[in-house]
């Protein structure tokens, strides 16, 4: 219930205005609520007090791009890549974004990072897979969505996983005709 979340995250505040730990939670929660506007605001607050704050960069970089304000996005994930640059979390939604910007090249290089970084991270195998695909390296689209499909465990990502089989079938058929 997020009223319920929202409630305890402000009590939170209350009793430590000073954490900007508090702040970004009530940002993560406008955000799953689909507010990012609203969580933006509380973003901004937590970096006012901690400008150096990767997660608070990080979430604010999503709201940016769940806005479509691409460059504001990019700006965020930059940010949290300049404090931290190995954080894999940053490089993955820095390319990201560039994919979905269509900038293959700059998504391709922030997926391989990300996956350098830790490579357990599932995430940056599936828009690899998605890069590798759009340039037409089939190949190479196969391997990345088979590395996805051994590192995803989440069970929130069983439709994911069905969608990607279903990729890789048609994939496979494609390479044998």
């Amino acid at each position: 219930d997020y009223t319920k979340a929202l409630g305890a995250y402000q009590r939170v505040i209350e009793l430590n205005p000073d954490d900007p730990d508090g702040y970004v939670s009530i940002g993560l929660v406008y955000n799953t609520m689909e507010q990012p506007q609203e969580a933006i605001r509380f973003y901004t607050t937590a970096l006012e007090m901690d400008t150096k704050n990767v997660f608070a960069l990080n979430a604010l970089g999503d709201a940016y791009f769940a806005l479509g304000e691409r460059e504001k996005a990019v700006e965020a994930y930059k940010a949290g890549i300049v404090v931290d640059s190995e954080d894999a979390a940053a490089r993955f939604n820095l390319g990201e974004l560039y994919y979905d910007m269509e900038e293959l090249a700059d998504a391709e290089r922030e997926c391989l990072e990300a996956i350098r970084l830790d490579p357990s991270f599932a995430l940056p195998y599936l828009t690899m897979g998605g890069i590798c695909l759009d340039l037409e390296r089939i190949p190479d689209a196969i391997r990345y969505f088979e590395l996805y499909l051994k590192k995803e465990k989440s069970p929130r990502a069983d439709e994911m996983r069905r969608e990607v089989q279903a990729v890789l079938e048609g994939l496979r058929e494609e390479l044998q005709s």
